[in-house]
């Protein structure tokens, strides 16, 4: 069944049909042991299959169908009060692994295989029986490899850091400041830049406007306030930062598709449809125990030797706990070995 870690995790094994809107309050990723999920946030739609892992943002909105009778997959969720005691602004920053956001982009495929083998260790660790200790370890370890690689803004601003930089800044005073009305003028201020500067930045770097992105972030605000308050209908839209009602109806149908009043009813205090299952340890081996074997099978590797020697034999073992990169340029994860044998 689902375990849990005090104050730090909990994981396990759900057989999911749907849920409807719904926000976590922490960060959670799940990978798909079986079948074809559905998933879908304020921002795009993605079709996630067997392997393939995902990041389920903190308090962001998300909806999940299964594309036949129901998909399997593996959860990890951090709670809150741990995310924090890593990085105070988790709740500002998007992050994601697959196409499915708002901006479009995905992570490169090296650290979404890292991503999952750290997520298998650290559920077979804790189906194993760990203690808090190195479990704690191992989600901390995890939280900090989440930050600076799948970053949203990070893929956007890859060779321009100061940029990037700027955008996490702007981010997070958007999301501060969400509930009041402001503007790319406001913003530029803050930021010390000039409004059409900064709306140049923002067309050529995220491929959105500012307008597009503030709009974006007032409607997880809304759509959070909906699910998960009593607030009347008429408080949220005119608290909600919009300049008018007849706005916030708009922007609210593009990106939901139909009314605010329609979109509560669909999903506040609705059911989820899943089934937890017993989490198989020998399940989860497997899978880490083919992706190890899948790498070290489709490696390439250049070794430069003396021209003198008959024979090249070498014996490459991680015995730590992070990549390593070895001069023959050959990267082991933690606890891979590689045995290399060039003969003339």
């Amino acid at each position: 069944m689902v375990k849990e870690y005090y104050d730090i995790c909990k994981f396990g094994c759900l057989s999911i049909k749907s849920t409807p809107f719904h926000v976590l309050q922490g960060l959670a990723i799940i990978m798909i042991i079986e079948g074809e999920l559905k998933f879908t946030t304020l921002g795009n739609t993605t079709m996630l299959t067997e392997g393939q892992i995902e990041i389920i943002n903190v308090k962001e909105p998300v909806k999940l169908e299964a594309v036949a009778d129901e998909c399997r997959l593996w959860f990890l969720y951090f709670e809150r009060i741990f995310v924090d005691s890593i990085r105070d602004d988790f709740e500002y920053v998007l992050y994601n692994c697959n196409e499915g956001n708002f901006f479009g982009v995905k992570a490169s495929k090296e650290q979404i295989d890292l991503l999952k083998r750290k997520f298998l260790a650290m559920l077979t660790a804790g189906e194993e029986g760990e203690n808090s200790i190195t479990i704690e370890k191992m989600a901390r370890d995890i939280l900090e490899f989440i930050w600076p690689n799948f970053n949203v803004v990070e893929y956007m601003f890859a060779d321009k850091t100061e940029s990037g930089e700027r955008f996490k800044d702007i981010s997070i005073y958007m999301f501060k400041n969400i509930e009041k009305k402001f503007s790319l003028g406001n913003i530029a201020q803050n930021v010390y830049l000039s409004a059409p500067y900064l709306s140049r930045e923002f067309s050529l770097n995220l491929k959105k406007t500012c307008s597009e992105i503030i709009n974006y972030y007032r409607t997880i605000n809304v759509v959070i306030q909906l699910i998960d308050t009593d607030k009347t209908l008429s408080y949220i839209a005119e608290t909600s930062g919009f300049s008018s009602t007849t706005y916030y109806n708009k922007v609210f149908l593009k990106f939901l598709g139909c009314s605010p009043s329609k979109f509560r009813a669909a999903n506040k205090n609705q059911r989820f449809h899943y089934v937890v299952e017993p989490l198989k340890l020998q399940e989860l081996e497997n899978v880490l125990s083919y992706m190890r074997q899948k790498e070290i099978a489709g490696r390439n590797v250049t070794i430069a030797y003396s021209a003198d020697r008959e024979t090249f034999e070498e014996q490459l073992v991680n015995d730590g706990e992070e990549q390593r990169e070895y001069t023959i340029k050959v990267t082991l994860n933690p606890g891979e070995s590689l045995r290399i044998v060039k003969k003339i």
